[in-house]
């Protein structure tokens, strides 16, 4: 209190000084420190309140102050010191803001005062730099100032005079860093210039009045000049600047677009990305970054050129041009140099030393991929190979660089219906945008350099490389351009023999530390193959010598670097071309041989599920390419394709050595006499095609074979072996039912030695004598016979030639007999797997329950055993799956086993089974699908292939099931049905339906061929919906069905059948037009028929056809002869129609009609003016133009009224009869 009147006293006195008064007072209210004489307790922040509400409660508007303002200082005046100039600012300062908490109108008011009054000397205040506090104390008035109210802010901006050298000054004034002081004591500045001029800056941008925003952010505002001493900031202050500015301008809705460009311009985008690199502080960089990321990224982005045409803007030398013919604005051109004089700033030391930079630029080029080639040759790298730091940093750079998205290129190509594609040439997308730069010297040396990391590093420069062409190959053929650009890149990459040298070198090499650049060499040359195949056909190389073949070798592929290449060296097999892939298993080369060995064995062993994988698509590339497995080897779903499918499949679940080496030996010896085995096969066939493929046939003659001599005797050594037995039965089994034609198989089967072994057999127990050791060596022999998989599969194609019913019941004694006996426990899956294979099926079914208990156990899961019922389809499975149902490892065989697998042994041995048996086999088997399907456990390959399981039963022995044949025509339905909706391969529809109609047309049986001829119905109706476009005569014979089916398919599929097929049906229906009754489904199908032709509104192709004028006239007697029936009137529009597109009826023929015919049809139909007008319509556009044509009308309607007359007559006369009836 003493302070204030102390103070105030002072003030009144004109002469004397108030520096000490002052200093008083402002201590009192805290704004200065106290000295060490004072009493600390007196000077308490509530103590400090009460004196500064006791002030403006006698000044509201601190009238004392204003009048007591300093002008002039020095011995004499009123203020002694300068430095009372800046404790007087704080003190209005501090008193105004007090103010306006506790009187928002006297606040207003004295901030009006402060402006109006004393502006001038505000002004003279901030040109005193050499007082910097006086400068901050002024900052701090004026930031006060402009947030007390609008109108505050508004008279600032008005009278203020913002543009004064002193001020515009402030702006460059930096943060004023810490001192360290001679102790090591860090010392922050007490006041900060830089934060007091943001704060005014940004109370000025922040004020709701309009008027003062927009001279903020206006072109030259002082929101702009925020941005021009940004590096020295400390990371609050940044915060807030872009936190404030963002929220107030850049993501502010109702700023306009241009006011924002204002704001952040090109010099605030230079001062951001110096903040990148030019500052240590991370938390810096990353703030930054964030802005960036703002402005060119985000959706309140300012800076963004479309990219429809960025790639083409970049790619321009001048754009003016460009402006004028496209929908380009001056701010999309505006943006373009913003980001080519920004971005370009970055050079290669920034962005060796900022990650932040280096994302910045990352996501740029990103965006827009045509910016690349520029900013590279802005960077001048430097490649020429040295084993030194800098030089693998800016490889590594520049890969990053190379593997930016390419996604927008897609939006900014050119297209075919684009004007001008000038601009986007081969040259320009080669060099540009795939592989800019030009540094292939450089790479061509660094590849063959003798330090392993700069290789390494340069391989992985010419991968990114290709891999942009990769990724952009799809976008290249479709503008035709594919050929052209890899011709380009030709020139722009190291020559592929180069690469192959490397890899011969390294090839050849045992170092560990080698297999890194042999692996990365695989790739790249792979990437070759596919980016550059022109160039490298052209090529010398042997596939053999740079593939390492001990990498192949099963026991190594456990280990993860061995793995590694492995996957490497398959992946470049997938890529190899058909020739050279031919060539490395064709060759007479032992080591070619060997490779195909060595990937078989991979295939069947590895515990790798990646590995197994891509084994599965070089065996299945491979194979097809020698063309010796199926036929249609081009089509990925043709017979070729199913077939190897299916050995691979045997050789996965097989886990057999014996079983890959014997299929190499199979291919071999195929290979080396082909046309023997075609030869062969063609000796069974009686069709003009063959499902028989010549690895088929060579496969059935080694099964017939007990061992041989000659040529081939290696081969014919695996005959003893049960695994091999085993995984040809299979193979045979599940191509038998998927053919075409599956009794080529059975007579390439049965046509073989398999029956001179059963002869021999005999002859052996006739001739040989009473011995009892001879007697034993047959018993053993028929007992090896009997247990033989393929020996059985002969008896039962036998059997099906024979057409005697299938004799199991030997098969099933000898296993029924069968002891138990003491299965041997695996740890090892592959081990229990080949152990399983070999046993004998006896001792398989009484070690049913050890096996099934042991794959619990193991790692295999129950593929041995599945893979075992495969191949022995006489064991009853249906046993297996009834017993024990109450046990764990049953109940999990149950859910894993193949449907397929349990109606294959359903189906083959229903036959001796009573018709109880067969319906419960039955109903487990549509019981397990129908649990497949609600579980989605059920692929549609495998509904396909359960389809032509139960065709081929139905061909084969569909009349001894004829009790439940119902069963499985519902099964069949639903197997199709469910096909359908998933999408199968045409080309096995086409075999699906040709063999459904096959066994319609043959089967013998009354009620099987009418319930399989709905079947198909349902089928062709589903497809017909699913896929109308479709040309359903390639899926089965349509004009025989529409001819045994009647009105139902015709109904339903008429319209959706070829024209073709159309008009034969309606030739055959009319020829048998004489028989018809008024009623007769004939009719209804040539409704049909013609309404759908009358759909079709092709009358060009009906004119054309070669039997055109006799459907026309055999069409006129149908629809004349029918006038008097009660049909519909579509059917005579639409017949009338149709006979119009046939050619018509002369003139003369339809008057000779016109009595009987014509005019009874008409009064029939014309119930309405518009049925009548339709008729008339309909028939006289059918009528041709002749000599007779003129008076047909006139006889026509001469007719007409004669009979109407008649009628009229006749109904007069029925009504006097009428009256006279009633009057008697």
């Amino acid at each position: 209190m003493a302070a204030l009147r102390e103070f105030l006293l002072a003030a009144e006195r004109t002469h004397q000084p108030l520096d000490d008064a002052l200093l008083s007072f402002s201590r009192a209210l805290l704004l200065s420190p106290p000295t060490e004489t004072n009493d600390a307790s007196q000077f308490t922040a509530e103590n400090a309140s009460s004196l500064s509400l006791q002030f403006l409660a006698i000044h509201s508007q601190c009238e004392l102050l204003l009048r007591v303002w300093p002008d002039q200082h020095g011995v004499g005046t009123r203020w002694e010191r300068r430095e009372s100039f800046a404790e007087f600012l704080h003190l209005v300062t501090h008193l105004l803001k007090t103010q306006q908490r506790q009187d928002a109108t006297q606040a207003d008011a004295l901030a009006l005062r402060v402006v109006r009054e004393k502006t001038s000397q505000l002004e003279k205040l901030l040109t005193w730099s050499d007082k910097p506090l006086i400068e901050f104390r002024a900052l701090e008035l004026l930031a006060a100032v402009a947030k007390v109210s609008g109108a505050t802010a508004r008279e600032l901006v008005r009278l203020f005079n913002f543009q004064c050298p002193a001020f515009v000054k402030l702006a460059t004034r930096r943060w004023k860093k810490p001192e360290v002081m001679e102790d090591g004591k860090i010392v922050e500045a007490s006041f900060q210039l830089r934060a007091a001029y943001v704060d005014l800056v940004l109370a000025l941008t922040a004020c709701p009045d309009t008027s003062v925003f927009r001279f903020a952010t206006k072109e030259g505002g002082l929101t702009s000049t925020l941005f021009k001493s940004l590096d020295g900031d400390s990371v609050t202050m940044l915060t807030t600047i872009f936190d404030q500015l963002g929220n107030l301008v850049l993501h502010n809705k109702n700023v306009e677009h241009k006011s924002k460009l204002v704001v952040y311009n090109a010099t605030c985008i230079h001062q951001l990305i110096a903040l990148l690199h030019g500052v240590d502080d991370e938390s810096i960089r990353d703030a930054a970054l964030r802005v960036l990321n703002a402005l060119f990224f985000d959706h309140s982005t300012l800076y963004s050129v479309p990219q429809k045409h960025a790639l083409r803007l970049f790619w321009a030398k001048k754009v003016s041009h460009l402006q004028r013919e496209d929908d380009i604005t001056s701010e999309q051109v505006y943006a373009l140099k913003v980001i080519r004089n920004a971005i370009g700033t970055i050079g290669l030391n920034e962005l060796l030393r900022s990650t932040q930079a280096q994302n910045l630029v990352l996501r740029i080029l990103a965006r827009y991929p045509g910016f690349l080639a520029e900013y590279v040759s802005a960077l001048s790298l430097q490649l020429e190979p040295k084993p030194v730091f800098r030089w693998f940093c800016v490889a590594s750079l520049f890969q990053r660089l190379l593997s930016c998205s390419l996604k927008a290129v897609r939006i900014g190509m050119p297209t075919h219906t684009s004007s001008d594609v000038s601009w986007c040439s081969a040259e320009s997308v080669a060099s540009r945008l795939i592989a800019p730069g030009n540094y292939r010297k450089e790479l061509s040396r660094c590849i063959q350099y003798n330090n392993h990391l700069v290789i390494y590093s340069s391989l992985g420069i010419i991968e990114a490389i290709l891999k942009r062409y990769e990724r952009l190959a799809s976008t290249l053929v479709s503008l035709n351009l594919a050929s052209q650009v890899q011709l380009e890149l030709r020139n722009l990459l190291p020559s592929p023999e180069a690469l192959v040298s490397l890899l011969l070198k390294f090839c050849a090499s045992q170092d560990r530390r080698s297999a890194l650049i042999y692996v990365r060499a695989l790739a790249v040359f792979r990437l070759y193959l596919t980016s550059l195949p022109q160039t490298t056909k052209e090529v010398k190389v042997d596939l053999t010598k740079i593939l390492k073949s001990h990498y192949l070798d099963i026991h190594n592929s456990a280990q993860p670097l061995h793995s590694f290449i492995v996957t490497e060296m398959l992946r470049l097999l997938l890529a190899v071309d058909i020739a050279r892939l031919r060539f490395l298993v064709t060759s007479m080369d032992t080591n070619a041989h060997f490779k195909l060995r060595q990937i078989l064995l991979l295939f069947a062993m590895a515990s790798c599920e990646n590995t197994q994988s891509i084994c599965e698509k070089v065996l299945q590339r491979t194979l097809l390419a020698i063309e010796i497995f199926g036929h249609d080897t081009n089509d990925v779903h043709g017979r070729a394709g199913e077939e190897v499918t299916v050995w691979l499949e045997s050789l996965r679940q097989s886990r057999s050595k014996s079983c890959a080496m014997f299929m190499e030996e199979l291919v071999r010896a195929v290979l080396a006499n082909i046309l023997s085995y075609v030869a062969r096969g063609r000796l069974v066939i009686t069709e003009d095609s063959s499902s028989l493929s010549p690895v088929t046939v060579a496969l059935v003659h080694f099964l017939d074979s007990r061992g041989g001599k000659g040529e081939h005797s290696k081969l014919f050594a695996y005959r003893g072996d049960p695994c091999i037995v085993a995984f040809g039965v299979r193979i045979l089994l599940a191509l038998m039912p998927t053919s075409q034609y599956p009794h080529q198989f059975i007579s390439l089967i049965v046509c073989n030695d398999a029956e001179r072994l059963q002869e021999k057999t005999k002859e052996s127990l006739s001739d040989a004598p009473n011995g009892k050791k001879q007697n034993q060596c047959v018993e053993s022999e028929m007992a090896s016979c009997q247990e033989d998989a393929y020996v059985w599969l002969w008896k039962y194609c036998k059997t099906l030639i024979s057409d005697q019913q299938v004799d199991k019941n030997a098969i099933s004694k000898e296993y029924g007999q069968a002891v138990s006996s003491k299965w041997q426990r695996y740890s090892d899956s592959s081990a229990f797997t080949v152990a399983v294979s070999a046993v004998p099926p006896t001792e398989f079914i009484s070690s049913w329950d050890q096996l099934v208990r042991d794959c619990m156990t193991t790692d295999c899961s129950f593929t041995p055993l599945i893979h075992y019922l495969y191949a022995h389809p006489g064991i009853d499975l249906m046993s297996f799956l009834r017993k024990q149902t109450g046990s764990a490892a049953a109940q999990a065989f149950t859910k894993v086993v193949p449907v397929f697998l349990v109606l294959q042994h359903v189906l083959l041995n229903i036959a001796d089974k009573d018709a109880k048996d067969q319906n419960a086999a039955i109903a487990t088997v549509m019981s397990m699908v129908r649990q497949r399907l609600n579980h989605q456990q059920l692929a549609a390959s495998d509904a396909a292939q359960m389809c032509e399981q139960l065709l081929w039963f139905f061909a084969t022995s569909g009349s001894v099931v004829s009790d439940t044949c119902h069963q499985l025509c519902e099964l069949l339905l639903q197997l199709m049905i469910f096909a359908l909706a998933l999408n199968v391969p045409l080309t096995v529809w086409k075999r699906i339906l040709f063999k459904l109609q096959a066994v319609v047309t043959s089967t013998m049986d009354g009620a099987l061929r009418r319930q399989l001829a709905a079947v198909q119905l349902v089928a062709l109706r589903i497809y017909s919906s699913r896929m109308p476009n479709t040309d359903m005569s390639v899926l089965c014979d349509l004009r025989l069905l529409f001819q045994r089916a009647g009105v139902p398919l015709i109904a339903i599929l008429a319209s959706h059948v070829p024209m073709s097929v159309q008009i034969q049906v309606l030739d055959d229906v009319l020829h048998e037009f004489g028989a018809m009754t008024s009623y007769s489904p004939h009719v209804v199908i040539i409704a049909r028929v013609i309404a759908s032709l009358n759909c079709n509104k092709e009358s060009g192709s009906l004119l054309k056809h070669r039997r055109a004028k006799i459907l026309a006239s055999k069409l006129w007697l149908l629809l004349t002869s029918q006038s008097e029936k009660n049909w519909h009137l579509s059917f005579f529009t639409t017949g009338f129609t149709a006979l119009r597109q046939f050619g018509g009826v002369h003139a003369s023929t339809a008057v000779e009609s016109i009595e009987n015919a014509l005019v009874p049809l008409v009064i029939q139909n014309a119930s309405t003016v518009s049925s009548g007008t339709k008729i008339l319509q309909a028939m006289f556009a059918a009528i041709q133009s002749d000599n007779d044509a003129a008076s047909l009308p006139v006889v026509f309607e001469n007719h007409l009224l004669e009979r109407l007359q008649k009628e009229e007559e006749d109904h007069i006369n029925l009504e006097t009869r009428i009256d006279r009836c009633s009057t008697k």
